[in-house]
C-alpha cells in the first residue's frame, strides 16, 4: 500500500540501497537550484511567462555540456563554485517547513 512496504517499488525487490541515492540527489539538486537562482534572479518570473531560456542556458553551460565527462564532484564545483555540501538543502528545508 502507499504507506507501507510497497510505497516505493524498490522495497518490493529488496533494493533498500536506493534511499541514500535519493537523499544525495536531493542535496545536489538543492545546491544546483540555489546557484541557479543566484545566477538567474528573475527565474520565477521567466518560468511564469513560459520562458525557459534562462534555466536552459544555465543548465547547458554548467551541467548538460559536461554530461558524464567529469566526476559529479567536479561538475558540482564547476556549476556552483562549491564542493558538495548539505548547506543549501538545509536552507531549503528550513525555509519550506520552518518559515
Amino acid at each position: 500500500d502507499a504507506r507501507g512496504c510497497l510505497q516505493d517499488v524498490h522495497w518490493a525487490v529488496g533494493s533498500f540501497g536506493y534511499f541514500p541515492s535519493y537523499a544525495l540527489g536531493a542535496v545536489i539538486a538543492a545546491q544546483l537550484n540555489e546557484s541557479l537562482r543566484n545566477d538567474v534572479p528573475a527565474l520565477d518570473e521567466q518560468l511564469a511567462r513560459g520562458e525557459f531560456s534562462g534555466l536552459l542556458d544555465w543548465l547547458r553551460t554548467r551541467v548538460h555540456g559536461f554530461g558524464a565527462k567529469v566526476p559529479v564532484q567536479d561538475l558540482l564545483r564547476g556549476a556552483t563554485g562549491k564542493p558538495l555540501s548539505a548547506a543549501a538543502y538545509i536552507r531549503y528545508v528550513e525555509a519550506k517547513y520552518l518559515e
